[in-house]
This record gives structure tokens, C-alpha cells and sequence, in this order.
């Protein structure tokens, strides 16, 4: 019985045992035939003469002989069929390559189809990392404890084990990424879109609830929601427009882009340093900036004929999606892979950033040596979504109860506080001002539902980026390179220098004015929603009527007159002449541009006389022009309960309307004459007698 079971167990896993049996049975069989042989041989001898048993015994050898080498060459032929058969039904087969650039291993695996199927197209190759060498300095490298310096707090760079540059550049894979379970990524357009349950906007399609669950499950081939939902390609025609001159020179950018952007004349533009010789001539770098930024960068003679402000090659943006800057910076943030659709790697840098290290370095280091497709850096601090949320809050960067929505939105989806249960995932949030990807279906599908996010619900993208990453990661086990923070502040640097208002010529202050930041979409359908009688009733009760649109005729820019006036907006008085600017409170159903009549005058004066109204002077006005609409300065509010250990700081900015002061009228206004200078008088000379 154990003889047995053994024999059984061993079939299971190798069958040697089972072999072994067979072997000794089929050993015993033969000592039988040499017992029937040894009673054949003296039966056949007597029979068969002597002189002629040599050469039957010669003849019986090359008969086994002859059996056994066509047995031997038939089982060798049925074995060949069969291998040839098995290769045949299984289709494609997997081989593997190893080149060897340097004294790095880099290792490819190519598929390759049955020698006997017709030649198809040229297979895809994947790319699957790499080891450093032993004795390499990167491959032992560690982070060195933190210096004990009690003056300096707070988060600091931390070194960084880079490789040569032309080690790098050996290193670049020749191949892609591989993707997982996604193979074909396609994206929705539409040019009727209908407005869903909440959220969205027209330039991201307005995707439903239904259609965002259903981006979750992944499928080898996927259509989605990924902006530019309308016009011809992405850039034309989609409410973020640029020229063909820049598209034509973006879909040219094969190889490595390093993207940066700024919206509102915010920042200034950073050049990137130490950047070598091979990263000038290969590498693209694009600067996205709007109106008014390239205004300014025309006006300070920074940009060239080449529109190229140092490496960085200036991209004008028209007709911009969002009324809010920091909306309008995550379009090319999160969707580098639609404006360059050739690209294979890409660099994001926010613009307050200076990049100090080049990018094939950068690459290398967080991307290829990690065999990862996307890198971000984590939180210097927080890594939970609810502890980044109420941060938001307390910083007043976003209203209060937009983040509280999407926060309670994700607790009912399952969103969970960071814990070491998630491990190997070391982070809940990043710190989204650097990103490092490569352009694989799978990356592209997590920053095109990251933008739908950003989209539907606030701009703060930290917020939505776990829920994102995690419900890619239950799919298909994808993984993200988060990396330490004080290793992103060694390749980049920031530097709290902002761009000034330029300072305009007096013909051109009509043309160009400042585009609003102020109302949203929901503020305007409100105004549209109020008659035109409501409008100017209410606007005369503030002390002001709206006299149409400034045109490039009128003249605004009068000379000097020394006469004053002083009027009431609101609740508020302001002395004014002409070509002064107030800041009043936000003004509503006025646009930049428009010309105002303000019409509560409580005083007028010039140097000869002073009329004072009873209480408002009825045939007296002061002309202005509305300049922009912009936000006052930031007031933090700290509100405390000792009793509930609650403590909160809510920041608040007011919105604000500028003005500039064009005529006063309802006083005689004096000319501006100089008096005549008055001639010395000359002494006269008095005769003295002797």
C-alpha cells in the first residue's frame, strides 16, 4: 500500500515514482525471454547444421539492428509532428532579448508569431526595466540623515544619485511600456452636448455619473471623456485654441517635452539651467500663456521673432475654457498627451518652479530605473485626503463647501484615511506641482479621469488624485512612482518672484483691458436672468448707470483739470478727479470696458468755488470707465471654540470693480492759464550833487 500511494503522490507532481515501476516491471519481462532463448537456441542448432548457425545468428543480429533504427527515427519523426502541431494551435510565442548598452543590461521582450503563419505587421516591444551593475555608486546609495539644524525648519532638498548624461542617453528605451489589461485608448467627441446632473463643464463634455463609473472598468479598449470634447483635433476649435504655426510644431516633438504655463500674468518665466548640448537639440520645451501674459512679455521685450522667450517656446492659448487661471493651468498639467500626441516622455513643471537639472537625468533616474510609467512626488507632510482637504479650507483656496461636497462625495465611494494598510502605497497625497510621465495608454487613461475630476468638481487636484489612482490600481494592479519630496526640491527649485501689472501706454489702456477672474459661469446666468429694468433700477440705487460698451473713438484720456468731486457708490464716498482710479466694491452687470455714469454727487469743487448738494447735486455727474474686475486682498478669519477644541482660520477675498475717473461735469470749470511773470523793476539811478 505505501508502494502505491507513493507511486500515486509522485504522479501528481513529477512522476518519477510511476516511472521507476514501470522500469523494474519491464526489467523482469526480459529474463523470461532469455529463458525461452536459451531453450530456442540448442532446438534450432539441432536442426540447423553447424557451419550455417554463424550466419543465422549474423543475420538475426541485423534484423534487431535494422527493427531498432526504424523504431528509434519513427518516434523521432511522430515527436517532430507533434511539436510542430503544438506550436501551430498556440498562436504567438514569447522569446527574449537582452541588449547591453554600456555596462547596463537593459531587457526587451518582443513577440514574435509561428514560423509557418504568413509574415504579419511588425509586433510592439516592451520595456522592462533594468539593474545597475554591482559597484555602481547609485546602486548602493542612501539618503544621508537629516542635518540637526535647529534654525532651519521645515522641508529641504535632499541629494539625489543621478547618472552620467551619456549614460542616460544609452539607457532610453527603444521600446515602450508595458500597459496593462488597456491596449487602445480612445477619446469621445461631440458637438451637441447636453448638461449633466452636476458638474463639468462644455470643454470637458459634461460626462454623466453613469459614464464616470464606467471609466473605471478598464477593457482592453476603452473610449472616454479627456477634454476637447468639440472642434477638429485638440488646440483647434475646442475653447482652447492656439495657432497652426504652434500645433504644426507640437505634433513635430517626438521624443521628450518639458511643459510649463501661465494664465493671468501671474508668473514669471523661469529658464531652466544646467541643461545640456544633446537636451537643447532633442528635448521640446513649451511655455502655455494667455493674452495677456504674451502682452506683457511683448511690452517687457522678452519674447523674440521666433517666439522664444530663452529655451522656452512660447504658445498663445485663445478663448480659454475656465473664467479660473488655476482651472485653465491643469488642461495642459493633466492632458500633455493630446496636445503632443507624438511625444513618448513628458516633463510638467509648474511655473513658480525653476528647473535646475536636466531632464534625460531626471528621466532616468524616476522613470527608467524604476521601470514605472508616471512619478510624482508625495506631500512634504500630509498624506491623507481629509487632512489636504481641510488644509484647502483653513487656506482658504478653494470655498468650503465645494470641498466638502467632493470630499463626502468620495466617503460614500469608500474613500478611506491613509493608513499602513495600504502599503506599498506611502502616500494619499502628492504633491502635483512636478509630474514625470511616459505616454502609455494606461497613464494616459489616469490623467485623463484625474482632469475629469478636476473638472466635475473643484480645481484642487491633490483631493481627487487617490481616488483616481486607486480605482485604476484594483483593476489592473498599475503602480505609481511616488517619490520623496525633498528628492523633487533637488531637481527643482522655487523662487517667490511674481510678474507687476505692465504699465500701459495711454492709447493702448483702451484696447487691452484685464480679463475678469472673478465671476464664474453660475454668476453669470444669474445676471442674464434679471430684466433689463431690474438691472438699472438696482444700479441706480448703488449710484451709477451703465452708458454702453467704450469704443475706440471716444476719448478718454482728457488733460488735467483742477477740479474735483466727491461721489457715492454703495455705502462708500470717494474724492475724485479726472484720471484718478478707485476701487469700489464689485459692481454688478457692468463688463470691462463699459462706461459708467455715476450720478450720486454729494460735492463739487475747483479752485474758485465749492458746490455742496442737499445732499446729492442734481445736475452734476462724473463720468468713468470700468477697468477690471479683481479680488482685495486675502483676510484670514481664526474662529475658536475652547469648549469644542474647535479652531479654524477661513480666509476671505472681496470682490472688487476698478475705475477710472474720465470727466466731471455740473461746475464752470477754470482754464489752465499761467499768470504773466512780472518784469523786476529796474533801479533808478539818483544824481548826487557834489
Amino acid at each position: 500500500m505505501s508502494t502505491g500511494s507513493l507511486g500515486l503522490r509522485s504522479s501528481g507532481s513529477y512522476g518519477s515514482l510511476q516511472q521507476v515501476q514501470n522500469n523494474s516491471s519491464s526489467l523482469r519481462k526480459p529474463q523470461k525471454m532469455l529463458k525461452e532463448k536459451d531453450r530456442l537456441f540448442p532446438w534450432i542448432c539441432k536442426f540447423a547444421p553447424r557451419n550455417k548457425v554463424g550466419m543465422l545468428l549474423l543475420c538475426l543480429v541485423s534484423a534487431a539492428v535494422f527493427a531498432w533504427v526504424l523504431y528509434i527515427a519513427k518516434g523521432e519523426d511522430a515527436r517532430e509532428s507533434i511539436v510542430q502541431d503544438i506550436s501551430i494551435q498556440s498562436g504567438p510565442t514569447i522569446s527574449v532579448e537582452k541588449n547591453f548598452g554600456s555596462a547596463f543590461s537593459s531587457q526587451v521582450i518582443e513577440v514574435e508569431g509561428s514560423a509557418n503563419a504568413p509574415p504579419p505587421p511588425p509586433p510592439p516591444a516592451f520595456f522592462t526595466g533594468y539593474s545597475l551593475p554591482p559597484g555602481n555608486p547609485c546602486e548602493s546609495f542612501a539618503l544621508p540623515p537629516p542635518p540637526a539644524d535647529k534654525k532651519r525648519t521645515g522641508p529641504r532638498p535632499c541629494p539625489v544619485c543621478y547618472l552620467p548624461l551619456e549614460e542616460a542617453v544609452a539607457l532610453m528605451p527603444n521600446a515602450p511600456s508595458f500597459s496593462p489589461v488597456l491596449k487602445n485608448l480612445t477619446y469621445i467627441h461631440e458637438e451637441s452636448l447636453t448638461k449633466s446632473e452636476f458638474g463639468g463643464s462644455e470643454f470637458g463634455g459634461y460626462p454623466s455619473l453613469r459614464q464616470r463609473n464606467d471609466s473605471h472598468n478598464i477593457r482592453e479598449s476603452m473610449s472616454i471623456h479627456c477634454g476637447f470634447v468639440r472642434g477638429e483635433k485638440p488646440g483647434r476649435q475646442t475653447g482652447f485654441d492656439i495657432d497652426d504655426p504652434d500645433l504644426l510644431e507640437m505634433e513635430t516633438c517626438g521624443g521628450v517635452v518639458v511643459a510649463s504655463a501661465i494664465f493671468g500674468a501671474f508668473d514669471l518665466i523661469r529658464q531652466p539651467k544646467n541643461i545640456s548640448e544633446y537636451s537643447k537639440r532633442h528635448i521640446c520645451f513649451h511655455m502655455f500663456v494667455d493674452n495677456e501674459t504674451e502682452a506683457f512679455l511683448r511690452n517687457s521685450s522678452e519674447i523674440d521673432s521666433d517666439k522664444k522667450v530663452g529655451l522656452w517656446r512660447v504658445v498663445v492659448v485663445h478663448k480659454l475654457p475656465y473664467l479660473d487661471p488655476r482651472r485653465n493651468g491643469k488642461v495642459p498639467k493633466l492632458l500633455l498627451h493630446r496636445l503632443f500626441p507624438n511625444a513618448r516622455y513628458s516633463l510638467w513643471v509648474d511655473a513658480k518652479l525653476e528647473l535646475v537639472v536636466d531632464p534625460i537625468m531626471i528621466l532616468e533616474r524616476f522613470l527608467w530605473r524604476k521601470n514605472a510609467s508616471f512619478a510624482i512626488s508625495r506631500h512634504y507632510r500630509r498624506f491623507d485626503v481629509f487632512e489636504e482637504a481641510e488644509a484647502n479650507k483653513a487656506a482658504g483656496k478653494y470655498e468650503n463647501a465645494s470641498i466638502d461636497f467632493q470630499i463626502e462625495f468620495y466617503r460614500k465611494e469608500g474613500l478611506a484615511s491613509y493608513s499602513a494598510a495600504k502599503l506599498p502605497i506611502t502616500s494619499d497625497v502628492p504633491e502635483g506641482c512636478v509630474i514625470v510621465r511616459e505616454h502609455i495608454p494606461i497613464s494616459n487613461l489616469f490623467t485623463c479621469l484625474w482632469f475629469n475630476e478636476v473638472d466635475r468638481f473643484t480645481s484642487r487636484d491633490q483631493i481627487s488624485f487617490s481616488t483616481v489612482r486607486d480605482k485604476i490600481r484594483s483593476k489592473t494592479n498599475y503602480t505609481i512612482n511616488m517619490f520623496l519630496d525633498c528628492e523633487r526640491r533637488n531637481f527643482v527649485v522655487q523662487i517667490q518672484n511674481y510678474m507687476s501689472k505692465p504699465c500701459r501706454k495711454k492709447e493702448e489702456e483702451n484696447e487691452n483691458a484685464y480679463e475678469s477672474v472673478v465671476l464664474s459661469a453660475e454668476d453669470k446666468e444669474k445676471e442674464a436672468a434679471v430684466s433689463a429694468e431690474d438691472k438699472e433700477k438696482e444700479a441706480a440705487e448703488i449710484g451709477y448707470k451703465v452708458t454702453g460698451p467704450l469704443q475706440k473713438s471716444d476719448r478718454v484720456f482728457k488733460p488735467y483739470e483742477p477740479v474735483f468731486a466727491v461721489v457715492q457708490i454703495g455705502s462708500h464716498q470717494f474724492k475724485v478727479s479726472n484720471r484718478d482710479t478707485i476701487y469700489t466694491e464689485r459692481l454688478k452687470y457692468c463688463d470691462i470696458n463699459d462706461k459708467l455714469i455715476l450720478n450720486k454727487v454729494l460735492m463739487l469743487g475747483s479752485q474758485t468755488q465749492t458746490i455742496i448738494g442737499r445732499p446729492i447735486l442734481p445736475d452734476a455727474a462724473v463720468h468713468a470707465v470700468v477697468e477690471e474686475h479683481a479680488l482685495d486682498a486675502k483676510v484670514i478669519i481664526f474662529k475658536k471654540k475652547r469648549r469644542k477644541n474647535y479652531r479654524r482660520k477661513n480666509g476671505h477675498r472681496q470682490e472688487l470693480t476698478k475705475l477710472r475717473i474720465t470727466d466731471i461735469q455740473g461746475i464752470e470749470k477754470p482754464e489752465m492759464t499761467t499768470p504773466p511773470k512780472k518784469e523786476k523793476a529796474k533801479p533808478v539811478k539818483v544824481a548826487v550833487g557834489a
